[in-house]
């Protein structure tokens, strides 16, 4: 018995320090909106923290912060951009593109 919880604590400690953060693995910034579509919401995430973290507002909170301090403004604009996906008409648009008018019209709101 002790044995099996001791894997099972030593399991459960290996997958949490090897547990990639959040914002890590983004692969959608110069995807086209179809290939967006198709990625999986962790990847959209970390492609959209990637987008907030190159913008100057984004350092600054990530200097004062930290990377978590962007997360909501991360989940708004993957949000902002997969409403701006839908239909045919933006199925050949950049991701990168429309991330930056979502950027912007996010920031006039």
């Amino acid at each position: 018995m002790y044995a099996v919880f001791s894997i099972l604590v030593v399991m459960l400690f290996a997958t949490t320090i090897y547990a990639e953060e959040w914002y890590v693995g983004g692969t959608l910034h110069n995807a086209t909106i179809q290939e967006w579509r198709h990625a999986s919401y962790r990847n959209k995430l970390a492609t959209c923290a990637d987008f907030i973290a190159s913008t100057s507002e984004g350092k600054k909170i990530i200097m004062a912060e930290g990377a978590d301090a962007i997360k909501i403004r991360a989940m708004g604009l993957e949000r902002c951009i997969s409403e701006a996906s839908e239909g045919a008409h933006a199925m050949n648009l950049k991701v990168n593109e429309v991330a930056a008018m979502c950027i912007v019209l996010i920031r006039h709101q």
